[in-house]
């Protein structure tokens, strides 16, 4: 976020305008456009800073819930910024949270069995389905109805044991992965995901985990081995102080006018406060000739653009 700024245009009437990086692409686009060659390196950078955006949120009580490459915008410079929150929702323990959330592809086993107490960690199921998408260039998961998309997790993960099959709610999930899905072996993860290394893999499984207790939370994916020449313990510290409350309905336009000023005051003094940082950064690189990005972006040189590598590759025949 660039700024925030209500104009006003007469005085009973605010308009609320919000200011953005120009993302030029999403990842969607840059997975399925084969021109780009997409490195292991790229795919390290990529998923370090997706997990790091979903760190952030989910410190701050926040629930993607629809996290799929179209909704990961990418810039020239190879910048994340994870966009569509329209079905983000508070991290609770309300049971009565809608489960037919995220593109069915990238949704979790929770969220196919209409397990109404799904968390944040459905959130790192997608993640690990944009992990292996972005080595294989096709999704992991391609089901096409309900049941569908249970055959292809059990078809991968295998089935699973009966204690992670009774935490689910769905007595109809239950009953048909008992009857129509049991005795599946798990594949290989080296024949899922041929190009992607061993220690690549074992991230990917542990994301993968059809249980959700039992699957990493976002701290854990990002100090796995796989993350060692990104991880910096300070970045888990760049997170909202509190909890980040929403969901409480306001039914007073004035009420809501003043929250809208509120807002826009604290992220002012936040942007003034954040900006001194930078530039404190930024003279101490100066200072010590760094070649680091030093807003705290990248641990490591600086990928070349995936757009720009595009451009110059030659049309597919």
């Amino acid at each position: 976020m660039r700024d925030i700024f209500i104009h006003l245009q007469e005085p009973s009437q605010h308009k609320l305008y919000l200011v953005t990086e120009l993302m030029r692409t999403d990842l969607a686009q840059v997975i399925h456009d084969h021109r780009i060659q997409i490195s292991p390196q790229h795919i390290q950078f990529f998923m370090y800073h997706i997990l790091l955006g979903l760190h952030v949120l989910h410190e701050a009580g926040v629930v993607h819930r629809d996290l799929h490459p179209g909704n990961v915008l990418l810039a020239d410079n190879n910048d994340i910024t994870i966009c569509d929150f329209n079905l983000a929702r508070e991290d609770t323990a309300d049971t009565n949270k809608t489960h037919y959330v995220t593109h069915r592809w990238y949704r979790a086993p929770e969220l196919v069995m209409q397990f109404k107490g799904f968390s944040k960690l459905v959130d790192v199921w997608s993640a690990g389905c944009m992990m292996a998408e972005l080595f294989n260039r096709k999704a992991l998961f391609r089901g096409t109805t309900f049941y569908n998309q249970l055959n292809k997790i059990v078809e991968v993960l295998g089935t699973p044991n009966m204690e992670d099959v009774t935490m689910f709610s769905s007595q109809s999930a239950r009953d048909y992965l008992r009857n129509s899905l049991s005795g599946i072996a798990p594949r290989p993860w080296q024949e899922v995901v041929p190009s992607a290394d061993a220690v690549a893999l074992d991230l990917i499984q542990r994301m993968l985990e059809f249980n959700p207790q039992k699957r990493f939370n976002t701290e854990q994916a990002l100090r796995h081995p796989y993350f060692a020449s990104l991880f910096d313990p300070e970045d888990l510290r760049e997170n909202l102080s509190d909890h980040f409350h929403f969901d409480e309905r306001v039914d007073d336009v004035r009420v809501m006018h003043d929250l809208f000023q509120e807002e826009v005051q604290r992220f002012n003094a936040l942007r003034q406060k954040r900006e001194t940082v930078l530039r404190e950064r930024l003279q101490q690189a100066a200072a010590q000739q760094d070649s680091t990005n030093v807003l705290g972006a990248d641990h490591m040189p600086r990928t070349h653009s995936l757009m720009e590598l595009a451009g110059n590759a030659p049309a597919p025949q």
